[in-house]
């Protein structure tokens, strides 16, 4: 058994090698397997993805309290957003990617009369993809999966606040083809930097703006396209006329799910002045229902906050708006970690 931050690709290499290497011969083994599997029709590799998505199905329970160790999910947040969301997406690829990648028609220039033109979609080589710590299994698979069925091969970074070390490659297991076309590479910010070294073909980094900008300024440097999904600060507007408890339900549900460490997550309540005090009171009553528990048996709602850093930055937050007047409806202050 490895510890939880130690560097090192999959599946191993036989080589002993510095951890100045492992970028190096991540990056090797996904090219070689790339130019050998690149031509692999859509069907085959969706053939691929299906294998994978049975063992997803079949190894749910283990998956599920690998995560809820891992990160403090209560079951539901891990059964829901981390299996029931990746085999919703493996599903839609299965039903959608031959029709969006097959060859298409379009129209033909007037300078190149008597031809005709096909757009292609072709793999582009080796992608980066660095995912962050609330979704540690769905943000691997589900980005894994659109790079294989497009053709291309994966160099997969996850948090270090997350990496359930072993469990992506486990679930991969079920496929030689997958195995080799995806390298996971555990480590940090640096660790991150120097895999971007390597020259993706593209990259893919989901997590807050600052990592993200200096991600695409590092990129940049060599023209690698990027594709950032970072934080945001997500409204939801509540109107006079709106069913209350409909609303209700939705602020719940979209501040609170997996801790409200979700990027789509509801972070500020717009409402109308009218149903101002209706609102609240109606969100307190419920929020007192909610039962909070890392793993259980099914019963909670809300988990743990995975990492120290988030917890102190809500702690602030909250802080911040008492001293300018906030009233305390529900819960209390916790002193921020040592």
């Amino acid at each position: 058994m490895h510890t939880p931050h130690e560097l090192k690709t999959y599946p191993h290499d036989n080589t002993p090698s510095g951890e100045a290497e492992i970028p190096r011969i991540a990056f090797a083994k996904a090219r070689q397997a790339f130019s050998i599997h690149s031509q692999l029709s859509i069907r085959a590799r969706l053939a691929e993805l299906s294998k994978l998505k049975q063992t997803i199905l079949a190894e749910r329970s283990s998956i599920i309290e690998r995560v809820m160790q891992e990160v403090g999910k209560c079951r539901t947040d891990a059964l829901i957003a981390e299996i029931l969301g990746t085999l919703d997406w493996l599903n839609w690829l299965e039903n959608n990617a031959e029709r969006l990648l097959r060859p298409e028609k379009v129209k033909t220039p007037i300078t190149l009369l008597g031809k005709q033109s096909l757009l292609l979609h072709e793999p582009l080589g080796v992608v980066l993809i660095i995912c962050p710590w609330n979704y540690p299994f769905h943000n691997a698979i589900t980005g894994i999966a659109a790079a294989i069925v497009t053709g291309n091969a994966v160099v997969y970074k996850p948090s270090e606040h997350a990496p359930c070390e072993g469990l992506i490659e486990q679930v991969l297991g079920c496929s030689s083809i997958l195995q080799s076309l995806v390298q996971v590479v555990y480590g940090g910010a640096g660790m991150g930097s120097a895999l971007i070294e390597q020259k993706p073909a593209k990259i893919f980094f989901t997590g807050s703006g600052p990592t993200g900008s200096k991600i695409m300024a590092q990129a940049s440097r060599e023209l690698i396209p990027v594709e950032l999904e970072l934080g945001g600060k997500d409204p939801m507007i509540v109107f006079a006329d709106a069913s209350m408890a409909r609303s209700v339900a939705g602020a719940l549900w979209g501040g609170f799910t997996n801790a409200g460490q979700s990027c789509s997550g509801v972070e500020r309540l717009l409402v109308e002045q009218s149903v101002q005090e209706r609102f609240v009171d109606s969100l307190v009553k419920e929020a007192h229902k909610l039962v909070v528990r890392v793993g259980d048996n099914g019963n909670a709602d809300v988990g743990r906050m995975t990492v120290d850093f988030q917890r102190d930055k809500v702690i602030e937050h909250v802080q911040d708006a008492l001293k300018f007047g906030a009233r305390l409806r529900f819960g209390a202050v916790p002193a921020r970690t040592p």
